[in-house]
């Protein structure tokens, strides 16, 4: 079973899994998603747990939204006048 395509290739899930049950797989254009062997997989869901792409409800997650307050700075840069 190969993973779903908004996995970002990292590998980490293969690097993580105890029972070495997923290998990154080169696709036709060159990126590489996971690919699942289910018959060594235990169901430890490691792998989902570390995933950046899928959203664990138990997290917190924090933003912090800022905007210099120099107009002239504010309106020439991309970040908001912020570093």
């Amino acid at each position: 079973m190969i993973a779903d395509k908004n996995c970002s290739g990292c590998g980490l899930c293969s690097l993580a899994c105890p029972k070495k049950a997923i290998k990154m797989i080169e696709d036709q254009k060159g990126f590489y998603y996971p690919k699942i062997n289910i018959s060594s997989c235990v169901d430890c869901k490691l792998c989902t747990k570390l995933c950046s792409k899928i959203e664990n409800k138990n997290t917190v997650k924090e933003a912090y939204i800022l905007r210099h307050i120099n107009e002239t700075i504010f309106s020439r840069s991309q970040s908001g006048g912020a570093f």
